[in-house]
């Protein structure tokens, strides 16, 4: 199976110049110079075939060694693995005096198997349901190899596994009969496969088997949906924004393959129970099924209910701030605080946002709300940044105002 086979001649001439050119071939430094131990071995010819055996008791080749110091020297050398298997294989490669031979790793490449070809010139292709019931898949087929270069070699017993594709194993359901490789240190293809077709005569094949299930999914604040969710909107939004978050994923299931659709709202279900108009207060929905797309089975749910509630978030566009009454600190070496601005702020309903308890805003200064003397005098103009935040929310307005004396 070697990519490039040695005659029995050519090896014998080959290990005969090994021993010839032994001396000078391995004195590789100069008088004086500090030895440079030997880190690998790059080969003339690296690959072999994955399955190949022919370096388990050893090959003489031809390599080129590298240094630790860099530098290189070409000898002949035996080179050992036990099985070669497809892609990168470490192998050991000896040389040098008998007695002291230094040995590195090698680097070879296993050519795999990337196809199977099958003969089925012999094989039985037609069966009836009776005699495929105790039929053997595979009988009397001829596997072949074919590796990556083209090199074909005919599977060795054990190789490749035969199965009828019968749906849950019911031979006379079949169509075909599939071919695996069972021994995977032979290809780099993940399950590699081939298959012939058959005729089973005398056989209704059994009817799929399909269920079709449907759920109600809500769109989550990560975009996507999930079954049983809430559906939550803004104060005064309506009931477009409730039922763009919902939708029916229909699921069908035939001989266990699964493959889904989103059903249309208004022509496959309606959502009743939401009030028109601007919305205030929590409710409840219910999904009503219609016929489904194929007029053979009405929708059903194992639970058609579900909740929205109305959240009566920060309406930032309520936003105001203004100085104090009486601005104690917007003056030469005073530091502004909350207390030197007033805040409006109202809820999407309208309700004021307080400065205290649960929900409260809060007030900030970004960038200079400092005045030192040293830097700031009476009637100076000043502009500063207000940041007003609720929550993980803020905004900022922007406030001019005139400095005052130092008290």
């Amino acid at each position: 199976m070697k990519k490039s086979i040695l005659t029995i001649a050519l090896a014998a001439m080959m290990l005969f110049a090994f021993v010839a050119c032994e001396p000078s071939s391995m004195t590789i430094k100069q008088e004086n110079e500090t030895p440079s131990v030997a880190v690998m071995a790059t080969l003339a010819d690296a690959d072999y075939y994955a399955g190949s055996t022919e370096l388990a008791d050893g090959k003489i080749v031809s390599a080129t060694v590298t240094k630790e110091d860099g530098s290189t020297v070409s000898v002949m050398g035996t080179l050992t693995l036990a099985e070669v298997v497809a892609g990168e294989n470490v192998a050991t490669f000896a040389y040098g005096p008998t007695k002291s031979q230094t040995t590195v790793n090698a680097i070879v490449n296993g050519v795999g198997v990337t196809a199977i070809k099958l003969d089925t010139s012999k094989a039985v292709t037609e069966f009836t349901k009776s005699t495929i019931a105790s039929a053997t898949a595979g009988e009397d087929v001829v596997a072949t190899l074919v590796f990556a270069d083209g090199y074909e070699i005919v599977a060795e017993s054990g190789d490749v596994e035969y199965a009828f594709n019968g749906i849950a194993g019911d031979k006379a359901d079949s169509t075909a009969v599939v071919a695996t490789l069972k021994d995977g240190t032979l290809t780099e293809v993940e399950d590699l496969k081939a298959e012939y077709a058959i005729k089973v005569t005398g056989y209704e094949p059994a009817k799929p088997v399909v269920t079709v299930e449907w759920a109600i999914q809500v769109k989550g604040a990560d975009g996507t949906y999930a079954d049983g969710e809430d559906v939550s909107i803004k104060y005064n939004q309506s009931k477009s924004d409730i039922v763009s978050q919902i939708r029916v994923l229909e699921t069908t299931t035939t001989d266990g393959e699964e493959t889904t659709a989103v059903l249309k709202e208004g022509t496959d279900y309606v959502i009743q129970g939401i009030p028109s108009g601007k919305l205030t207060a929590n409710g409840t929905y219910t999904v009503v099924p219609l016929v489904d797309l194929a007029g053979e089975q009405e929708i059903t749910f194992t639970t058609q209910s579900g909740e929205y509630t109305v959240v009566d978030s920060i309406d930032w566009n309520s936003l105001k701030v203004e100085w104090a009454e009486t601005p104690a600190n917007l003056k030469v070496g005073g530091t502004l605080d909350d207390s030197d601005v007033k805040v409006t702020l109202t809820k999407l309903s309208g309700t004021a946002v307080s400065s205290s308890g649960a929900g409260a805003y809060s007030v900030s200064y970004i960038g200079i709300h400092s005045f030192p003397e040293t830097d700031y005098k009476a009637n100076d103009d000043v502009t500063v940044r207000v940041k007003v935040t609720v929550g993980s929310e803020s905004d900022s307005k922007t406030l001019k105002g005139t400095l005052g004396p130092k008290a």
